[in-house]
């Protein structure tokens, strides 16, 4: 009867520790699996973060990209206008110089005309010559002369007033340029920031 209790002890008591034992290690099996699973989790909910931020940089990239492009676009149509502005700029110049030329010559003719129209009046005054013939050509000569400083004074004032055009053209068109060269000027800041932003 000893004996088998004695038995009995030997092996319960180990089994009972080992019981215990067993049990200890399964809660602290549960305890690091719950550890494991809650790092899991937060890896997780960190990769979604991540990639929601690489999403929403995606996103901005996406939207920097497509003001490039439309600035772009909008850089090249000014500078096309740009050089059609430039160009004809440069006729009006060129028209501008032509209308001064005119004017120089018109004043030239008009004042020639003058000087004859004088010379002719005052040769009328002080010719002695009393001949019908003489007197009567140099009145056709005087009206003809009058006539022509007529002509020529409209002619003047004709180039004025080309002259005149010509510089309003050529003003307006020396401020639209100013004006496009400050849009494109707007347009590359705003496409240099935009680039910026990318990086």
């Amino acid at each position: 009867m000893n004996k088998f209790f004695i038995i009995i002890i030997i092996f319960v008591i180990p089994l009972t520790a080992l019981a215990s034992d067993t049990k200890d290690g399964i809660f602290d099996q549960k305890k690091e699996l719950e550890k494991i699973q809650n790092q899991v989790n937060q890896g997780m909910k960190k990769i979604d973060s991540l990639k929601n931020e690489a999403h929403s940089t995606q996103k901005k990239i996406a939207g920097y990209d497509e003001k490039i492009a439309t600035n772009k676009k909008v850089i090249n149509r000014l500078n096309g206008q740009l050089r059609k502005l430039e160009n004809d700029a440069s006729l009006a110049q060129n028209e501008l110089g032509n209308n001064e030329l005119n004017l120089e010559r018109s004043r030239r003719r008009y004042l020639g005309n003058i000087r004859q129209f004088y010379f002719a009046t005052h040769q009328s005054k002080s010719t002695v010559n009393n001949l019908v013939n003489s007197e009567i050509e140099l009145k056709r000569q005087i009206k003809y002369l009058a006539a022509l400083s007529g002509f020529e004074s409209g002619n003047v004032e004709q180039a004025v007033q080309f002259l005149e055009q010509s510089v309003e053209n050529l003003d307006e068109l020396t401020g639209q340029t100013k004006k496009v060269k400050g849009l494109r000027r707007k347009k590359e800041t705003s496409t240099s920031l935009e680039r910026s932003k990318k990086v």
